[in-house]
């Protein structure tokens, strides 16, 4: 952000330490350790790797471990490094030495009791049954075969995992005799109840999809048949699939059919080549997706990239051995946008967004890191413009360049759909965010070390949108993660980092975040400090700036240093927080360079400190600072604006004979500082001027003049944080920045003009 001397712009920047919601730690982001170890073993079998994992019954707390034994063994060690004090359940999963892959999981039995430095062992151990049968198709010639087959196993105290749990075996590619068919067997835990076996059977070219729930329970000693059968015959689809209008990359013809199968379906693909695809099928009702991957079809964004998934508008009724050709030839429409952030981090390293339409249609583009411009390629349909969007951050000035993050958002209202016809140019869809960041500080008690940090920041209710930030994979006793979020509300966060080989959750915790804000959290019970009016990248033409704050300790504030200065600080008298203090101190900067201003606030009977660092740069720039003329609301005088506006409010720099609006940097503009939107340039004369109560406006003076838009609601969030009381009626001068390149060299210049305040 700039700001000058009659800019002033104020933010909220937090440094906080949030008390969890659910978890028992006074401190979160500390992990107080204890360990369970013992062996893994599957009775009758040599195995080669396992992972255990554990959860705590109340599932706040988790950790996983993975143990290789390339020569195999009739039983694995394993360690776990956990948050102590908990309850856990131990769940493992054991892979055998075969030429397949073959895993076997192994559910949890009765919670083990882990203390803070306890060490406690818990062996491992089963004795499996199986599931068995074949996969044929009853046909007497030879078909290529390959396999994935798993029994999902509803495991209740870990219920809150992603990913299914199960045991699974997989089979290469073969050559079969569709008559015998190929045998499978799937090890699974003796008297538990599995809710299903899913497999996918890859046959000549295309996919049986099963998913059997009729599965019962299998009890010690037994062996439980399910016999699959597909019904296979050789049919094809062909003809042409093709997008306009576009640099294709590839493309590809996705059919589904449902099988006869319990809950089945058959899937095939097939690559195009010059637009022509030839697609296997077998008889049923099939329906086609058409899938292209291109260039986007501009030349500011011809290095990015899209996807569409167009439905095809009419399934086929394939019949045994037919033949079927037709083609599928889009014109798609084109919609270009801008993704504007503003708030905590305004710059992401990669991004991607998605429109869904119907029928069965999906349309990506990459977003570019530099414009924020992206453009969608719509087939003909209802569209939802912004569906879903993914974003990379690098955070490249922080001390640790290997924080990373990214976020994923899905919306799933009908909201804002559109009907596309195909050929249509639309106008620029703006979708805009008010980001906020989370920091996460990890630390192991009795300074053990940790590496691999790592965040899940998800948002309740409402938004589907979840964060993930990684650190530094270098081993630490104080490790660091980071997110960017994209909507103010209500989110979880969970923690994560490697201690001792071992993925350990270090809690959640429940935060509500506002559109703007930055929040640390951790750091020892460290003291709260929040700054009121600077914020670390300020650009400032004054010879100081005031640094003033509040800081706050459960037991107390012992002093507050500013560069090293000890300076007064006076009780606030909140209420809600006896402890809290306010502070304010001056600091001289140092001219035409970057300052680094350091605040510490210490905690009383050492319960620690918090210290932040804030960059302030000093610019020379007022001496040398041009006055120009600007209009507000070109044609009228008064210039109204109502605090509600959800518009734009447009502004003029006004052209001269020494003022050539044409080598303005529009980058460097700033009203309030608020960036504009949107720009133009054309003759629009001079200055308005009020003789008798009304406006009138001189003649063209021959001088280009640059229009501008600044969203309204920015300017007025800008306004209310300087602490402005926005009545109705109120006169409020409002002061525009910016820099002109001449000859090389840039100059900075300044107008003002006033907005009269409409609040009813």
């Amino acid at each position: 952000m700039k700001i000058g001397k009659s800019i002033r712009r104020f933010c909220l920047l937090y440094l906080l330490f949030l008390s969890p919601v659910t978890v028992a730690q006074d401190n979160e982001a500390v992990l107080n350790p204890g360990t369970i170890s013992g062996s893994v073993s599957l009775n009758g079998y040599t195995i080669n790797k396992v992972t255990v994992k554990a959860i705590d019954t109340n599932k706040v707390f988790s950790s996983a471990v993975t143990v290789n034994v390339l020569e195999g063994a009739n039983s694995i060690d394993y360690e776990l490094t956990l948050e102590g004090d908990n309850e856990y359940y131990l769940m493992a999963e054991a892979y055998l030495v075969s030429e397949d892959f073959i895993k076997v999981l192994i559910p949890p039995s009765a919670p083990v009791f882990v203390s803070v430095d306890g060490a406690e062992v818990r062996d491992i151990s089963m004795t499996p049954v199986e599931i068995t049968g074949t996969i044929s198709t009853g046909d007497d010639f030879t078909l290529s075969l390959a396999y994935r087959i798993g029994a999902w196993l509803n495991v209740p105290e870990f219920e809150d995992e992603p990913w299914p749990h199960q045991s699974e075996t997989v089979v290469s590619e073969q050559n079969i005799n569709g008559l015998i068919g190929i045998p499978y067997k799937i090890l699974v835990a003796p008297e538990n109840q599995y809710y299903n076996v899913r497999a996918q059977v890859s046959l000549n070219g295309f996919n049986y999809n099963i998913n059997d729930t009729d599965v019962i329970t299998p009890s010690v000693g037994q062996e439980i048949l399910r016999d699959y059968l597909l019904n296979y015959d050789s049919a094809s689809i062909s003809g042409n699939s093709q997008l306009s209008g576009v640099e294709l990359i590839s493309s590809e013809v996705f059919g589904q059919a449902p099988a006869p199968l319990p809950r089945g379906t058959r899937t095939s693909t097939a690559n195009t080549i010059e637009n022509v695809f030839n697609l296997p099928v077998d008889q049923g009702v099939w329906n086609l997706t058409s899938i292209f991957n291109f260039y986007l079809p501009s030349a500011e964004l011809s290095n990015l990239t899209g996807l569409v998934y167009a439905g095809w508008p009419e399934s086929f009724d394939v019949q045994q051995d037919e033949l079927i050709v037709s083609d599928f030839v889009i014109e798609p429409s084109l919609m270009p946008g801008k993704l504007t952030l503003v708030g905590a981090n305004t710059q992401f390293s990669q991004g991607r967004i998605r429109a869904n339409g119907s029928p069965g249609g999906l349309s990506h583009s990459d977003i570019s890191s530099d414009t924020g411009r992206f453009i969608y390629v719509l087939p003909p349909g209802k569209w939802q413009r912004d569906n879903r969007l993914t974003l990379w951050f690098n955070y490249e000035q922080e001390v640790d360049n290997s924080l990373n993050s990214l976020i994923w958002q899905e919306y799933r209202s009908p909201d804002g759909q559109i009907d596309v016809l195909g050929g249509e140019n639309f106008d620029e869809f703006e979708v805009e965010y008010n980001t906020s960041t989370i920091e996460y500080l990890f630390s192991v008690a009795n300074e053990e070390e940790l590496s691999h940090p790592y965040l899940k920041v998800t948002r309740l209710h409402s938004i589907n949108s979840i964060a993930q930030g990684y650190g530094s994979a270098d081993k630490t006793t104080l490790g660091k993660a980071k997110v960017t979020l994209l909507e103010p509300g209500d989110y979880l966060i969970e923690a994560f980092a490697r201690v001792n080989d071992s993925e350990v959750e270090f809690g959640s915790t429940e935060v509500t975040v506002e559109g703007g804000e930055s929040i640390v959290i951790g750091g020892n019970s460290s003291p709260l400090i929040r700054l009121l009016d600077v914020i670390d990248g300020t650009v400032t033409c004054d010879d100081f700036v005031e640094i003033n704050g509040t800081a706050t300790d459960s037991q107390g504030i012992d002093s507050i240093m500013i560069n090293g200065i000890s300076i007064p600080f006076t009780l606030t008298n909140n209420s809600n927080d006896l402890n809290e203090v306010s502070f304010s101190y001056n600091v001289e900067l140092e001219s035409d360079t970057e300052n680094t201003i350091q605040i510490v606030a210490n905690g009383v009977k050492q319960s620690g400190g918090t210290t932040i660092d804030i960059r302030v740069t000093q610019q020379n720039c007022q001496s040398d600072n041009q006055l120009v003329f600007i209009d507000i609301k070109p044609g009228t005088c008064k210039n109204p604006v109502n605090v509600k506006s959800k518009g734009v409010l447009p502004v003029t720099i006004f052209g001269s004979e020494d003022f050539d609006v044409s080598t303005v940097s529009l980058d460097s503009i700033f009203l309030q500082g608020v960036s504009p939107t949107k720009s133009a340039i054309k003759d629009l004369g001079q200055p308005l001027s009020e003789v008798n109560d009304k406006c009138q406006n001189e003649v063209s003076d021959g001088y280009d003049d640059l229009t501008l838009k600044f969203r309204t609601q920015h300017l007025i969030n800008a306004l209310k944080a300087l602490g402005l009381g926005l009545g109705d009626g109120d006169q409020v001068t409002l002061s525009l920045s910016g820099v002109v390149e001449v000859s090389g060299e840039l100059k900075p210049f300044q107008g003002q003009n006033n907005i009269s305040i409409i609040s009813k």
